[in-house]
């Protein structure tokens, strides 16, 4: 035994003498507590004994990719992982068909009378995208970043948790001859790590649906810095406008930063120029378009592709 692996295990043992003087350490289990200290590398397996068994339904039913570093607390996993996906650091990837395989054991030289050693495991997720045609380029983008990502997937009301892995993914658009069929794309996830993911009950039904990145109908425009249009708020926003003479500039503030702004519906009245900054959809210039009314519905999304639309009717005199 080295010097320094001594001295360390003498300071546990005097600490935990200390814990026996101050009541904190039952005197009775003081022995065993120095023998864990001596004699134990890893934690000691706390079983939970059940009178009624926990039943978990099988299929993985959402499946998460967090960037590395991100907090994620174990009592809010399913919120803490919305706010993270507004945040564009996690993707949620809702509703798919999935297994687990619960992991591959690889075995070295066992220590000294111990047949075999597990050195580590190989474990695979495999799971149906249904939305691969319109997320193609996000897989081909995410296979190349895999490794930044801890996954998180989800079963009936448990997360089982993978982090400080590194990823790989493999996502296949397969294409077959039946035109009676869909393409439904398979996406294997793969990673070594000696241990199984670890699980917690999670909120998992609030994972179902998309999440919108600012609700339109209740978010409006408002003006700022000297903006002389005219703003009727509501569901559907009314901007008025005189043409060639008045100067817009109003803003609407969706509470996350934003990474792309488009007109999704419409044609933005010509002298109008959309832009965004930071958690800001902007609308500014002078209209010189046509006396008339012009809906649009505007579009704006965060780094992963969370969005929300808004819509606008401008009328110009």
């Amino acid at each position: 035994m080295k010097k320094e692996e001594l001295y360390l295990m003498l300071g546990l043992m005097v600490f935990a003498l200390i814990l026996v003087v101050f009541g904190v350490i039952n005197p009775a289990v003081f022995p065993f507590v120095v023998l864990g200290t001596l004699f134990s590398c890893f934690n000691t397996p706390a079983r939970a004994c059940e009178d009624c068994v926990t039943d978990e339904r099988n299929k993985v039913v959402h499946v998460a990719f967090v960037k590395r570093g991100t907090t994620i607390s174990s009592s809010s996993i399913a919120s803490n992982i919305l706010s993270a996906e507004l945040a564009g650091n996690a993707y949620v990837i809702r509703n798919v068909s999935g297994t687990y395989d619960g992991g591959s054991p690889s075995y070295g030289k066992g220590l000294g009378k111990q047949v075999q050693r597990l050195l580590a495991k190989k474990h695979t997720l495999s799971f149906i995208d249904f939305s691969y045609v319109a997320n193609a380029q996000f897989w081909a983008d995410l296979e190349q970043q895999a490794s930044n990502y801890d996954v998180y997937f989800f079963t009936d009301t448990q997360v089982w948790i993978q982090t400080n892995a590194y990823l790989s993914i493999d996502a296949k658009g397969a294409i077959t001859d039946d035109n009676q069929t869909f393409i439904e794309a398979p996406i294997t996830v793969t990673w070594s790590y000696k241990s199984n993911p670890i699980n917690y009950s999670a909120d998992v039904d609030s994972l179902s649906t998309c999440q919108q990145l600012f609700n339109g109908d209740v978010t409006s425009f408002f003006n700022v810095s000297g903006s002389t249009g005219t703003i009727i708020t509501g569901v559907t926003d009314e901007i008025d406008l005189t043409r060639n003479v008045s100067s817009l500039n109003a803003r609407l503030q969706t509470g996350v930063n934003i990474s792309s702004v488009s007109v999704l519906d419409g044609t933005l009245p010509t002298g109008l120029t959309l832009s965004y900054s930071g958690p800001y959809i902007t609308i500014t210039g002078t209209p010189t378009q046509a006396a008339g009314t012009y809906t649009v519905v505007i579009k704006a999304a965060n780094s992963v592709g969370v969005a929300g639309q808004k819509t606008v009717k401008f009328v110009i005199s």
